[in-house]
């Protein structure tokens, strides 16, 4: 076994997540920047009618919009800004707006192939079509996304009870600068929802959508938020990636194929702990190296990567970059977010993937 072209791989694969990142976060940093973050949260605000469990209802909506369409880690770096001002004059509110947009990105990454990278690692694997994946796992993505949010009002309901203060935001037309972001975030949507249908990976049509706001945005003279690279996140994923294709290497892996809904909950939960003790994106490289060449078992697989990574806090990137972004301010100790999502998310997992043997059936 050879070293060298397995930290090759693995640095092509951080670098491109690195680049992803690195637009989505300036795209959002854009739409925070112009105001038009806080326009979106006032807008938000108004159609809750006065109620903090419909904000709750409408915030987890506007994230699966966004995971649909920009993949869960965009959904999350654009959905943080939104929270913190609809949080800035009731911080309880905090907690369970943050929690719910990352258990939304998280199950709902996988009823779309560009919700996820890891569903387009399992695709290439498998050479799965993108109406294929959309027909098993959008139902089943639906299912796990309604059980992990209403576990989340379940157990906020404390602070999702009682009325809504109104958000004072800007008022009036669009700004040049506001136009311009939507104008950003509304082609990287339609260009990222196209993408896996088109053959095209969603995550390069996001960064040359950045790149062509960026240059326009410097054309018109307009102020452009710095470039912010997560460094320490991408060193920290590349590390993972390392470690896992060295242990699938070893050539010692054998091929998932099963068929029966008790296997396939085995292989989804067990995908689910790997997700959540590394990561999902390295995990989703090793389960693919495990896989057979039956679309069932990658489909419940998948289940654990997406689902099933909500389970900890540092199960998938999204979840990281979301309370990253959000900043202290998020005050969530890992035994309270255990307890809140854990048991929520392997429940999801497990009926997402006995759904899938239902469908598929």
């Amino acid at each position: 076994m050879l070293l060298f072209p397995i930290i090759d791989t693995a640095l092509r694969q951080t670098a491109t997540l690195g680049v992803f990142l690195t637009a989505a976060i300036w795209l959002a940093a854009l739409a925070a920047q112009s105001g038009l973050a806080e326009r979106a949260a006032g807008l938000l605000a108004r159609c809750a009618r006065g109620s903090r469990m419909r904000l709750f209802a409408l915030s987890c909506a506007a994230c699966a919009l966004l995971t649909a369409t920009v993949s869960l880690d965009g959904a999350v770096v654009l959905m943080v800004p939104l929270v913190l001002v609809l949080a800035r004059e009731q911080r309880e509110l905090l907690r369970p707006l943050l929690l719910g947009v990352v258990a939304v990105a998280n199950a709902f990454s996988l009823a779309v192939p560009q919700g996820n990278p890891t569903n387009i690692v399992i695709m290439s694997r498998l050479g799965l079509s993108p109406e294929a994946f959309v027909r098993n796992l959008f139902v089943p993505a639906l299912l796990a996304t309604l059980v992990c949010v209403s576990a989340l009002a379940l157990g906020e309901r404390a602070s999702l009870r009682g009325g809504l203060r109104a958000i004072r935001t800007r008022g009036g037309p669009l700004s040049a600068e506001e136009r311009l972001a939507a104008a950003a975030l509304l082609a990287a949507a339609l260009a990222g929802a196209a993408a896996p249908w088109l053959g095209a990976a969603p995550w390069w049509t996001l960064v040359a959508v950045a790149a062509a706001a960026s240059v326009v945005a410097r054309v018109r003279r307009r102020a452009v938020p710095p470039i912010a690279v997560p460094w320490r996140l991408c060193a920290w994923i590349g590390a993972l990636l390392v470690l896992v294709d060295v242990v699938t290497a070893s050539g010692l892996a054998p091929l998932l194929m099963v068929s029966s809904p008790f296997a396939l909950v085995a292989v989804s939960l067990g995908a689910a702990v790997l997700a959540g003790i590394s990561n999902n994106l390295p995990a989703s490289v090793a389960v693919a190296a495990l896989l057979g060449p039956r679309a069932l078992t990658a489909y419940a697989a998948l289940a654990g990567l997406s689902v099933g990574a909500l389970a900890t806090p540092r199960g998938s990137v999204a979840t990281t970059i979301a309370f990253d972004r959000a900043g202290p301010a998020a005050g969530l100790p890992s035994g309270r977010y255990l307890r809140l999502l854990a048991p929520a998310a392997l429940v999801a997992t497990a009926g997402a993937t006995v759904s899938v043997w239902l469908l598929a059936g």
